[in-house]
């Protein structure tokens, strides 16, 4: 393993540290996930900059001057920081191990409620009628051409003008 990775795992163990049986993030090979995200490829470099931010020595400091050098990045590398934290979350998130965990501990089932979720009736079409008759509540952008109102906009009286 390099040394970078070794530096993201030590990271993600304190970012989201071991609980019970479950160990940290780094632990559980999260950093692999984190290289696949598609934020990694639309912000690259942000993790490399934060690693690069930490002291030489980091993976031996005790654990509150790393949380201390962890907290002094995420001070001078709000957005760069904030990357990593969403990276870490994503990934961690989404690891079997931590659902199977997130299950047995509160009891509900860790995934999406869609598809296989709740039943839903399907959309009545006439509940939208009154608001696709509104006129726009909104001022046009005097730099966008002028757009019709749609049909029947304005014909019901009861509506304010």
């Amino acid at each position: 393993m390099s040394e970078q990775r070794e530096l993201l795992d030590a990271v993600l163990d304190r970012l989201l540290p071991a609980v019970d049986e479950l160990p940290g993030a780094g632990e559980l090979g999260i950093g692999a996930a984190i290289a696949t995200d598609p934020l990694s490829a639309r912000r690259p470099g942000d993790v490399a900059t934060v690693l690069g931010r930490l002291p030489g020595g980091f993976r031996a400091l005790p654990g509150a001057e790393r949380d201390a050098a962890l907290a002094e990045a995420e001070r001078a590398l709000p957005d760069a920081f904030a990357t990593l934290i969403n990276l870490a979350y994503n990934a961690y998130y989404l690891d079997p191990r931590v659902l199977a965990r997130v299950e047995r501990v509160s009891g509900y089932r860790a995934r999406a409620p869609q598809p296989a979720g709740y039943a839903l009736e399907p959309l009545d079409e006439r509940l939208l009628a009154p608001v696709r008759g509104r006129a726009a509540l909104w001022r046009a952008d005097p730099r966008e051409p002028a757009q019709p109102a749609p049909p029947g906009a304005g014909d019901d009286p009861k509506e304010p003008r």
